[in-house]
């Protein structure tokens, strides 16, 4: 490869002209200079030390640019929509790298595409292996199942979808529950034709459709920030009530920490300019109590409606029907399916996956913890100088579901059913 391509990316994709820049320059961390080129003119391609190919599928011309790149010492990442198995199989046996696709109906959010791509900016060979095991021959063959019980329900909702039904895995949680970590991590893991979606509560109807061939697009080609909301909410909720099956994972986290975490992450802003840099002390913890104590109020309420709300009065599932199993709680209504997932089983659920699909597999995943975010300061001093009322404790963790998790988080483990015995059909 000659010199002046060095740390050079050539981003090919396919869909809106008009919405070409996708991922974003800044997606790349200032690890090189991206120049886009349009699939339809991508007959001849620039010289460049790193190729993203982001596309619907993968064609034989664009399989054929890839191995011309390789030819020539260039790295290859592919971001792929859709996958047949035949090309699935084919992928996992190459040396390029290949993502999922990424945006608000697709199968992983943008952090952790931004952390995927700086990873293989910087020489990581970085593969969806679930993502691309799921989606090859070996499910239509039933080849050996996973043994772990999450790894192997992911493998049977992507069954599921191959066999031409339409699957929804919505992660549906409230805020600061990890969410977003496990939608990514099912979206990084499942085939291609489940749908993977994330919200934290089921949006209202809405009239107002993006007219394009993806949601990305029609983001992008929208100024206006309330009408890409209602855009976001109104494909969330049309890819989730249309499909014929739904598989809602909620994450749970005790509600008293988790209305802390949400705070600080909610007026992060307002809590840094009142740290003391010196101690990593409030200068006015009580401004800060009494603040804390006037948004407390509508938590509450919030949290004690959002299970009737989210579940039931959508979806007929109830969290107090649900039984514990294998360290999640696991009920199904219809062809509903509601898994409630322990955050702290989620280093557990990452180590399984890890263990089928391979080492490091999901180092790509993106962390929004306070640490992680640059908050730790600020959630050390509030968790030290700052307390929730008794009051308000009592109310969030009296409410009937969180108190029916709780109690049901608290069995010995002898008692819980393996998850594969709940049911014949939708488990295992």
């Amino acid at each position: 490869m000659l010199n002046d391509a060095h740390r050079s990316i050539v981003v090919v994709r396919d869909r809106d002209a008009a919405a070409l820049r996708h991922p974003e320059p800044k997606m790349f961390g200032e690890r090189g200079t991206v120049t886009y080129v349009h699939a339809s003119s991508a007959r001849t391609l620039p010289k460049a030390s790193h190729y993203i190919f982001n596309l619907e599928s993968l064609t034989d011309e664009f399989h054929a640019h890839a191995c011309w790149a390789q030819r020539n010492a260039s790295r290859v990442t592919f971001i792929l929509k859709h996958l047949d198995p035949a090309t699935a199989d084919v992928l996992a046996g190459s040396p390029w790298g290949v993502l999922p696709a990424y945006g608000d109906t697709e199968h992983i959010g943008v952090r952790t595409l931004r952390r995927a791509l700086c990873m293989a900016c910087d020489g990581v060979h970085v593969v969806a292996r679930g993502f691309l095991v799921n989606s090859g021959n070996g499910v239509q063959r039933g080849d050996a199942l996973p043994t772990n019980p999450f790894v192997r329900l992911l493998r049977h909702m992507s069954e599921q979808a191959t066999q031409r039904e339409s699957v929804v895995a919505a992660v549906l949680a409230p805020q600061r529950t990890g969410s977003q970590w496990l939608r990514d991590l099912i979206g990084w893991t499942v085939a291609s034709e489940v749908r993977v979606l994330h919200e934290h509560r089921v949006p209202p109807e809405a009239e107002f459709w993006p007219v394009s061939r993806s949601l990305l697009d029609a983001l992008a080609l929208e100024p206006n920030r309330d009408r890409q909301r209602m855009m976001r909410r109104a494909a969330f909720r049309s890819g989730l009530m249309n499909a014929q099956r739904r598989y809602i994972f909620v994450t749970h986290r005790d509600p008293v920490d988790r209305v802390i975490s949400y705070f600080v992450k909610r007026h992060s802003q307002f809590l840094r300019e009142r740290l003391d840099p010196a101690s990593q002390s409030f200068l006015d913890p009580l401004e800060i109590q009494r603040a804390f104590e006037l948004w407390l109020p509508q938590q509450v309420n919030s949290h004690a409606r959002w299970f009737r709300t989210n579940l039931f009065d959508h979806f007929g599932l109830d969290v107090c029907r649900a039984e514990s199993m294998d360290g999640l709680l696991v009920g199904q209504h219809g062809q509903n399916t509601l898994v409630v997932v322990p955050i702290d089983m989620l280093n557990s659920v990452r180590d399984a996956v890890e263990a089928t699909y391979g080492r490091e597999l999901c180092a790509p995943l993106a962390d929004d913890s306070a640490v992680a975010r640059g908050d730790g300061p600020i959630n050390a001093a509030f968790r030290r100088d700052i307390h929730v009322p008794s009051a308000v404790v009592n109310a969030l963790r009296g409410i009937r579901e969180v108190a029916y998790i709780q109690a049901q988080l608290r069995t010995p483990s002898a008692k819980q059913q393996p998850l594969s015995q709940h049911c014949a059909d939708p488990l295992h």
